[in-house]
């Protein structure tokens, strides 16, 4: 949500929410504006990777105007996994049905797997919070989402720098030279605005 307002702030009218561990690599792969929420990952390399109805990870196209009228993405998701799951309730409940791009093909990073991450109290919470989701959608996006960012989070950085910057390194994140791109630092912090103990400031990557 903090990258969709920085994005709306320099004037992007849509965005790709897009995994940083999937590349796309289809030729048939199109980012335009979308007339609807469009699911774009629906084909990838990764290990044990099967596409199901309600997917929308790895990577979904939407406007900023959709964005908006969902609400984005909940805040109140933390660890690993669930917050995709929270995102198709938002599109269903508002646009009846998700649209999968037929030939989204991507290629999946290699990185370590961390194992347990469904077993943790943070996923036991998110887990909850879903469950209400599914049950009251339409009333739950408007009292958690973009419109409550602000609540939830506290711009630290932003680096904004053109193909014509030197090479720039963000603590352990080198930005692809050559590209137009926007860096954030973000802290994650409760509804009163105190840090979260156990969230690391978030960095987020804007490519223009």
């Amino acid at each position: 949500n903090a990258g969709a307002k920085q994005a709306e702030a320099i004037g992007c009218d849509y965005m790709v929410m897009n995994d940083v561990d999937q590349i796309p690599v289809g030729e048939n792969l199109k980012h335009e504006f979308p007339s609807q929420p469009t699911h774009l990952c629906t084909d990838t390399d990764q290990e044990k990777f099967k596409l199901y109805e309600t997917m929308v990870g790895g990577a979904l196209l939407l406007s900023m105007e959709q964005y908006k009228r969902l609400n984005g993405y909940s805040n109140l998701y933390f660890g690993w996994g669930q917050e995709d799951d929270d995102m198709y309730e938002r599109i269903k409940a508002t646009y009846k049905k998700v649209l999968h791009f037929k030939k989204g093909k991507y290629h999946a990073l290699s990185h370590t797997r961390v194992k347990d991450l469904d077993v943790t109290s943070a996923f036991r919470n998110n887990s909850k919070h879903l469950q209400q989701m599914r049950k009251q959608a339409a009333k739950m996006l408007k009292d958690d989402g973009y419109s409550q960012v602000s609540e939830y989070s506290r711009v630290v950085k932003v680096h904004e720098a053109a193909k014509a910057d030197p090479p720039y390194a963000a603590g352990d994140l080198d930005v692809i030279v050559g590209e137009d791109y926007t860096h954030m630092l973000v802290e994650v912090t409760t509804k009163d605005g105190k840090p979260l103990e156990d969230c690391a400031t978030v960095k987020a990557l804007l490519l223009m």
